[in-house]
């Protein structure tokens, strides 16, 4: 091969190198392109916002005003789940719960209370929640286990506790004082209270003083966790033992010379207790709210633990508690759950606590205390209401509601003496049955 031909031999093979080379470098920066397009892809995908949705929340009558569903429900959603818009859909003419789910307009999520848990079954709304929990590791041990326990069923656990009802003697110092009588204390029995009242029952420059009101027959029924229905829904269950003591019991109280009330309806305590001034002591459930809205001074009151049986000492009504859950007809699932989560985080429940004087369902003692900063217990004895443990909560029926006007009715009687106490319990036995029999 002479000189000419191998320098176009090399000259051929190097512009093969160099054309591989750049094959190669190509290919790299191809790869590498591609690797970053993949990641600027990727990086994209996790910071493009979740679609914006809007979920109704059906709240039953009086659990929550609008000023404390904006700082409890709007305002922490926005802040952890701004694409997530949530409305409340209160009952009405044309939006009860049966009007919503006739007309295909079923809320995503229920917020009500664990009586009033058997309609919502009925209606097919309620499903186990258990899925969403796991599916979004929410802690339940952070719940008191009792409360949790109530809404648990053969089908699971159908709802996620939000607010713990309490119980608690509100007592008006200003009575005590005019009669010389000591202050009540934490650990009262129920006997003792009514001793107590015996002292601060009497009239005054005109004024007839109660020494004690516990509103109507259906709320002290749950001190001894009664049922007018048995949970089947079949037949009546106030022809008890149970029932006849708890008739004997108010009957005790009202008849008192000198304790009967106009109306011993739950709702007159805002009249009884906080604008008339003439009853001494109301065990009650939380009316914080009502106390914190009157004018400075106007009522010097304070607070001990709700009377117990010597039986149970320490221990107050049944398990009542505001529970919410995602209804089992709900698209939105998942997103419903976290504003589930969002409302019961620590957070949350501490804001609820000292802003708007709910009880935590929660174990942890400084959100549980920070009720204790709630404006209307500022100096109080808040402490009294932390101290009882619940009663256990009954199972209930669909007809538990339906069937309350029987039972006042003849506690009315007994109370008026138109019946005795066995005459007034047989007839309500009946009046249920006949009632159940039409379902």
């Amino acid at each position: 091969m002479g000189k000419r031909s191998q320098l176009l031999l090399m000259l051929a093979v190097g512009i093969l190198l160099i054309f591989a080379a750049g094959c190669n470098n190509d290919g790299a920066q191809g790869n590498e392109s591609a690797a970053s397009g993949k990641a600027q892809e990727t990086n994209v995908s996790k910071t493009i916002p979740p679609q914006p949705v809007e979920l109704s929340i059906y709240v039953a009558p009086g659990h929550v005003n609008d000023a404390d569903f904006q700082l409890l429900f709007t305002e922490p959603l926005k802040k952890k789940y701004p694409y997530i818009t949530l409305k409340a859909v209160r009952p009405g003419k044309g939006t009860q719960i049966e009007d919503l789910v006739n007309t295909n307009q079923t809320p995503d999520l229920i917020y009500t209370w664990n009586g009033m848990l058997a309609p919502f079954i009925t209606l097919d709304l309620v499903m186990d929640q258990t899925p969403l929990i796991k599916a979004h590791r929410m802690d339940l041990s952070r719940f008191d286990k009792q409360i949790v326990d109530t809404v648990t069923y053969d089908k699971g656990l159908l709802a996620i506790p939000y607010t713990s009802q309490f119980y608690a003697t509100y007592y008006n110092k200003d009575i005590f004082d005019k009669f010389g009588v000591p202050y009540p204390k934490d650990g009262m029995f129920w006997d003792e209270a009514i001793e107590l009242s015996k002292r601060l029952t009497r009239t005054e420059s005109g004024v007839q003083y109660r020494g004690l009101f516990v509103g109507d027959i259906l709320k002290m029924a749950e001190t001894k966790s009664l049922a007018k229905v048995d949970p089947t829904g079949k037949k009546a269950s106030v022809n008890t033992d149970g029932w006849r003591q708890m008739f004997e019991l108010v009957h005790q109280i009202y008849t008192l010379p000198g304790n009967s009330v106009p109306d011993i309806a739950r709702a007159q305590i805002a009249n009884y207790f906080m604008k008339d001034k003439f009853v001494a002591m109301a065990p009650f459930y939380n009316i914080l709210p009502q106390l914190n809205e009157l004018p400075p001074g106007s009522l010097n009151w304070d607070i001990v633990q709700f009377p117990s049986y010597r039986e149970t000492p320490n221990t107050y009504q049944a398990v009542n508690e505001h529970i919410i859950f995602v209804a089992k007809s709900s698209k939105y699932k998942d997103d419903a759950f976290k504003v589930l989560q969002t409302v019961t985080d620590d957070d949350v429940q501490l804001l609820a606590a000292k802003q708007t004087g709910r009880l935590t369902p929660l174990t942890k003692s400084d959100i549980r205390s920070a009720l204790g900063d709630y404006p209307a217990l500022k100096g109080r004895n808040y402490q009294g209401i932390l101290k009882s443990k619940f009663a256990p909560a009954p199972k209930l029926s669909d007809y538990e509601a339906d069937t309350n006007g029987i039972v006042n009715t003849a506690f009315a009687d007994y109370l008026n003496g138109n019946n005795d106490v066995n005459t007034a319990l047989r007839d309500a036995e009946e009046k249920i049955n006949a009632f159940l029999s039409t379902k």
